[in-house]
């Protein structure tokens, strides 16, 4: 997963695809992740999270989602 602190001690969230290089803005402590869902981010268990500007250009995440996707899904039926 790709939620760390920067060199400024701040947290963001990076989007993890190679050729992107979108990141949230700072945050003072490591923000709640169903803020990123409620902004259209696919949020991975582990590793492979993807900025809604990915998605929107046809990327296909394949990591495992996390459980607030999964929950968010469930939601939606």
């Amino acid at each position: 997963m790709t939620r760390a602190h920067d060199a400024a001690h701040k947290w963001r969230m990076y989007c993890d695809e190679t050729t992107c290089e979108t990141r949230s803005e700072p945050f003072d402590t490591e923000p709640p992740l169903n803020l990123f869902v409620d902004r259209g981010w696919f949020i991975a268990e582990l590793w492979g999270d993807v900025c809604p500007d990915c998605l929107g250009h046809g990327l296909m995440p394949t990591a495992k989602p996390h459980s607030l996707m999964r929950s968010k899904e469930e939601s939606k039926s």
